[in-house]
Protein backbone atom coordinates (compact mmCIF):
# COMPACT_ATOMS: atom_id res chain seq x y z
CA UNK A 1 0.00 0.00 0.00
CA UNK A 2 1.14 3.49 -0.86
CA UNK A 3 0.08 4.74 2.59
CA UNK A 4 2.28 2.17 4.34
CA UNK A 5 5.21 3.06 2.10
CA UNK A 6 4.91 6.73 3.07
CA UNK A 7 4.67 5.78 6.76
CA UNK A 8 7.78 3.59 6.41
CA UNK A 9 9.78 6.39 4.79
CA UNK A 10 8.73 8.92 7.46
CA UNK A 11 9.54 6.44 10.24
CA UNK A 12 12.99 5.73 8.78
CA UNK A 13 13.77 9.47 8.53
CA UNK A 14 12.49 10.05 12.07
CA UNK A 15 14.66 7.22 13.39
CA UNK A 16 17.79 8.65 11.74
CA UNK A 17 17.18 12.11 13.20
CA UNK A 18 16.38 10.62 16.62
CA UNK A 19 19.61 8.64 16.70
CA UNK A 20 21.82 11.61 15.84
CA UNK A 21 20.03 13.94 18.26
CA UNK A 22 20.25 11.36 21.06
CA UNK A 23 23.95 10.87 20.38
CA UNK A 24 24.57 14.62 20.38
CA UNK A 25 22.71 15.02 23.66
CA UNK A 26 24.56 12.09 25.19
CA UNK A 27 27.92 13.66 24.36
CA UNK A 28 26.89 17.16 25.46
CA UNK A 29 25.83 15.99 28.92
CA UNK A 30 28.63 13.49 29.49
CA UNK A 31 30.79 14.69 32.40
CA UNK A 32 33.48 12.12 31.64
CA UNK A 33 33.79 13.44 28.09
CA UNK A 34 34.40 16.94 29.46
CA UNK A 35 37.04 15.68 31.89
CA UNK A 36 38.82 13.73 29.16
CA UNK A 37 38.85 16.76 26.86
CA UNK A 38 39.99 19.14 29.61
CA UNK A 39 42.92 16.83 30.28
CA UNK A 40 43.70 16.41 26.59
CA UNK A 41 43.57 20.16 25.87
CA UNK A 42 45.45 21.14 29.04
CA UNK A 43 42.54 23.14 30.45
CA UNK A 44 43.61 22.34 34.01
CA UNK A 45 46.71 24.50 33.64
CA UNK A 46 44.45 27.54 33.30
CA UNK A 47 41.46 26.36 35.34
CA UNK A 48 42.13 24.11 38.31
CA UNK A 49 38.37 23.88 38.86
CA UNK A 50 37.65 22.97 35.23
CA UNK A 51 35.69 19.89 36.32
CA UNK A 52 33.30 21.91 38.49
CA UNK A 53 32.94 24.49 35.71
CA UNK A 54 32.05 21.74 33.26
CA UNK A 55 29.48 20.27 35.66
CA UNK A 56 27.99 23.73 36.24
CA UNK A 57 27.72 24.32 32.49
CA UNK A 58 25.97 20.97 32.00
CA UNK A 59 23.49 21.92 34.74
CA UNK A 60 23.06 25.34 33.12
CA UNK A 61 22.31 23.80 29.73
CA UNK A 62 19.77 21.54 31.42
CA UNK A 63 18.17 24.59 33.04
CA UNK A 64 19.02 23.58 36.62
CA UNK A 65 21.75 26.08 37.50
CA UNK A 66 22.90 29.62 36.83
CA UNK A 67 25.85 30.33 34.56
CA UNK A 68 29.27 30.51 36.29
CA UNK A 69 30.34 34.13 36.85
CA UNK A 70 33.76 33.63 35.23
CA UNK A 71 32.45 34.37 31.72
CA UNK A 72 32.27 37.79 30.11
CA UNK A 73 28.99 39.34 29.02
CA UNK A 74 29.49 38.29 25.38
CA UNK A 75 30.48 34.75 26.40
CA UNK A 76 27.45 34.52 28.68
CA UNK A 77 25.13 35.69 25.88
CA UNK A 78 26.47 32.99 23.59
CA UNK A 79 26.08 30.31 26.25
CA UNK A 80 22.48 31.42 26.77
CA UNK A 81 21.97 30.99 23.01
CA UNK A 82 23.48 27.51 23.28
CA UNK A 83 21.07 26.65 26.11
CA UNK A 84 18.15 27.89 24.01
CA UNK A 85 19.33 25.69 21.13
CA UNK A 86 19.55 22.71 23.49
CA UNK A 87 15.95 23.33 24.56
CA UNK A 88 14.84 23.38 20.93
CA UNK A 89 16.77 20.17 20.32
CA UNK A 90 15.08 18.53 23.31
CA UNK A 91 11.66 19.61 22.06
CA UNK A 92 12.45 18.23 18.61
CA UNK A 93 13.62 14.97 20.16
CA UNK A 94 10.39 14.64 22.14
CA UNK A 95 8.42 15.28 18.96
CA UNK A 96 10.44 12.64 17.10
CA UNK A 97 9.90 10.08 19.86
CA UNK A 98 6.15 10.70 19.70
CA UNK A 99 6.28 10.51 15.89
CA UNK A 100 8.17 7.21 16.06
CA UNK A 101 5.51 5.69 18.31
CA UNK A 102 2.60 6.99 16.22
CA UNK A 103 4.13 6.00 12.89
CA UNK A 104 5.09 2.56 14.18
CA UNK A 105 1.57 2.05 15.54
CA UNK A 106 0.07 3.04 12.19
CA UNK A 107 2.40 0.66 10.38
CA UNK A 108 1.66 -2.29 12.66
CA UNK A 109 -2.07 -1.63 12.36
CA UNK A 110 -2.28 -0.99 8.62
CA UNK A 111 0.54 -2.98 7.03
CA UNK A 112 -0.18 -6.42 5.65
CA UNK A 113 3.55 -7.26 5.66
CA UNK A 114 4.62 -5.97 9.06
CA UNK A 115 7.83 -8.00 9.42
CA UNK A 116 8.99 -7.17 5.90
CA UNK A 117 8.27 -3.47 6.37
CA UNK A 118 10.05 -3.34 9.72
CA UNK A 119 13.05 -5.12 8.23
CA UNK A 120 13.27 -2.50 5.48
CA UNK A 121 12.90 0.37 7.97
CA UNK A 122 15.65 -0.96 10.25
CA UNK A 123 18.05 -1.65 7.40
CA UNK A 124 17.35 1.60 5.52
CA UNK A 125 17.54 3.84 8.60
CA UNK A 126 20.66 2.05 9.85
CA UNK A 127 22.30 2.35 6.43
CA UNK A 128 21.44 6.06 6.26
CA UNK A 129 23.03 6.58 9.67
CA UNK A 130 26.22 4.91 8.42
CA UNK A 131 26.28 6.77 5.10
CA UNK A 132 25.59 10.32 6.32
CA UNK A 133 29.00 10.83 8.02
CA UNK A 134 30.73 10.05 4.73
CA UNK A 135 29.56 13.40 3.36
CA UNK A 136 31.60 15.18 6.04
CA UNK A 137 34.75 13.86 4.35
CA UNK A 138 34.07 16.33 1.54
CA UNK A 139 34.64 19.29 3.88
CA UNK A 140 37.11 20.34 6.55
CA UNK A 141 35.87 20.35 10.13
CA UNK A 142 36.56 24.09 10.33
CA UNK A 143 34.19 24.65 7.40
CA UNK A 144 31.45 22.49 8.99
CA UNK A 145 31.98 24.15 12.37
CA UNK A 146 31.66 27.63 10.86
CA UNK A 147 28.57 26.73 8.80
CA UNK A 148 26.94 25.20 11.88
CA UNK A 149 27.39 28.43 13.81
CA UNK A 150 26.22 30.60 10.92
CA UNK A 151 23.07 28.47 10.73
CA UNK A 152 22.19 28.22 14.42
CA UNK A 153 23.76 31.44 15.73
CA UNK A 154 23.08 33.97 12.93
CA UNK A 155 23.42 36.85 15.39
CA UNK A 156 27.19 36.27 15.07
CA UNK A 157 28.13 36.34 18.75
CA UNK A 158 30.04 33.06 18.67
CA UNK A 159 33.57 34.27 17.79
CA UNK A 160 35.93 35.06 20.67
CA UNK A 161 39.56 35.91 21.29
CA UNK A 162 41.86 32.91 21.60
CA UNK A 163 42.69 33.99 25.17
CA UNK A 164 39.06 34.17 26.30
CA UNK A 165 37.96 31.80 29.06
CA UNK A 166 35.46 30.14 26.76
CA UNK A 167 38.04 29.31 24.09
CA UNK A 168 40.64 28.17 26.59
CA UNK A 169 38.09 25.79 28.10
CA UNK A 170 36.60 24.71 24.79
CA UNK A 171 39.10 24.97 21.93
CA UNK A 172 38.22 23.72 18.47
CA UNK A 173 39.72 20.31 19.31
CA UNK A 174 37.00 19.85 21.94
CA UNK A 175 34.27 20.24 19.33
CA UNK A 176 36.09 18.08 16.80
CA UNK A 177 36.28 15.25 19.33
CA UNK A 178 32.61 15.80 20.22
CA UNK A 179 31.74 15.58 16.51
CA UNK A 180 33.62 12.29 16.17
CA UNK A 181 32.02 10.90 19.34
CA UNK A 182 28.54 11.74 18.06
CA UNK A 183 29.27 9.98 14.77
CA UNK A 184 30.71 6.89 16.49
CA UNK A 185 27.76 6.57 18.87
CA UNK A 186 25.32 7.01 15.99
CA UNK A 187 27.15 4.52 13.77
CA UNK A 188 27.05 1.95 16.58
CA UNK A 189 23.27 2.33 16.82
CA UNK A 190 23.03 2.21 13.02
CA UNK A 191 24.85 -1.14 13.01
CA UNK A 192 22.43 -2.41 15.67
CA UNK A 193 19.47 -1.36 13.53
CA UNK A 194 20.86 -3.10 10.46
CA UNK A 195 21.60 -6.21 12.52
CA UNK A 196 18.06 -6.15 13.92
CA UNK A 197 16.70 -5.94 10.38
CA UNK A 198 18.66 -8.94 9.15
CA UNK A 199 18.06 -10.87 12.38
CA UNK A 200 14.28 -10.33 12.15
CA UNK A 201 14.29 -11.62 8.57
CA UNK A 202 16.06 -14.81 9.65
CA UNK A 203 13.55 -15.38 12.42
CA UNK A 204 10.61 -14.90 10.07
CA UNK A 205 12.12 -17.30 7.50
CA UNK A 206 12.64 -20.11 10.05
Amino acid sequence: MKFCRIISILLAISLVLSVYLCSARDVMFDENFYKKEFLKNDAYSSFEDADSIGISLISFFEGFEKLPSMFTKDEALHLVDVRDLVKKGDNLLMFLFAANIILLSFLLFKSEKKKKDLKKIFICSGSAILILPLFSILFTFEYLFTKFHHLFFPQGNWMFDINSNLIRLFPEQFFYDAFISIILKSVFIGILLISAGFFSSKISSN
